[in-house]
């Protein structure tokens, strides 16, 4: 087995979804807040994988994401729910 599903198995997640989390931390701070909130609460901030597709954007673009965000709080459901 891989040292990667090893590590995922020790945590009850498949390979995959220790890739998602390791990819995270390629947010800018702000970005990985609103996944930690959506956590918390799945009506606040946006979903781990929709963070892991933004972890892709450059910082810069990123904080575009924040700034658009931050003017359109409303917009969350609508721009990161999976099912649209």
């Amino acid at each position: 087995a891989r040292n990667r599903d090893l590590a995922a198995q020790r945590f009850g997640i498949s390979g995959k979804m220790l890739d998602i989390y390791i990819k995270l931390n390629g947010l800018i701070p702000e970005l990985l807040d609103m996944v930690d909130a959506n956590a918390l609460d799945a009506k606040t901030g946006i979903q781990v994988k929709a963070g892991y597709h933004l972890a892709f954007l450059s910082p810069f673009s990123q904080q575009v994401v924040v700034a658009v965000l931050g003017d359109y709080p409303n917009k969350y459901y609508e721009l990161y729910d999976g099912n649209r």
